[in-house]
């Protein structure tokens, strides 16, 4: 069931110069295309709707960003790319419910890894994380989420939508640190046998891809 819901590429080396096409699996076990970045279409306008009101702390980690109280009981670790689909459908519809019902009370902090598969999405990457160096992390990634990016031109666009100041932004996504943290994500996606995207980790407990909310509550309900 679940790997229905992910993006059927392996995680790639360090070098995303060879972009691969997304594919995905149908039913049958017959393998067809599913949208990606390249097949999005971008308007000029990137405004989407207001930032999520749940409160949250969020801070940046080593090519990922946490989300929810270091005093969470539990950390729920998701493998993902904003040039992914499915990744991209899970942020938009089940990112909010965790927020709301087991980040704001402690129960859950979220961890995301970026794990960009293409240049866009290596892109997107970049600037989600350098997004929170101005503090603006939940915006750019909805924003991002509705309406990806593929070109260095749109980050002005993006920058516009969230008022990011746009040189402190490019400055960040060119630094030396920012390709470094990007590349420690994919290595440890790597380690941890990641294949497919979203990916998950709660406790000893991994899976591939979208489950419904009953199944993930189920999960964090019965995590050691």
């Amino acid at each position: 069931m679940a790997l229905l819901t992910a993006c059927q590429r392996p995680v790639p080396p360090s070098d995303f110069r060879q972009p691969e096409p997304s594919e995905g699996l149908t039913a049958s076990g017959v393998t067809e295309e599913v949208p990606s970045e390249a097949m999005t279409e971008t308007p000029e306008s990137l405004e989407v709707g207001d930032a999520p009101t749940v409160p949250t702390e969020i801070r940046a980690g080593t090519g990922s960003i946490f989300i929810g109280s270091a005093d969470a009981e539990l950390t729920l670790t998701i493998y993902e790319d904003y040039g992914c689909f499915y990744c991209r459908e899970f942020a938009s519809t089940e990112m909010p419910w965790l927020l709301k019902e087991f980040v704001a009370d402690k129960k859950l902090m979220i961890e995301r890894v970026f794990v960009p598969m293409s240049p866009a999405g290596m892109l997107m990457a970049k600037a989600s994380l350098c997004s929170q160096k101005q503090n603006l992390f939940e915006l750019a990634d909805q924003t991002l989420h509705a309406r990806p990016i593929t070109t260095d031109a749109q980050l002005a666009t993006l920058a516009k939508s969230v008022k990011m100041n746009l040189k402190n932004l490019q400055t960040c996504m060119a630094s030396k640190a920012t390709a470094l943290s990007l590349e420690a994500a994919t290595a440890r996606a790597k380690a941890a046998g990641v294949s497919r995207l979203p990916s998950f980790e709660l406790g000893t407990d991994r899976w591939i891809g979208i489950l419904t909310r009953e199944e993930l509550e189920s999960k964090i309900g019965n995590a050691d």
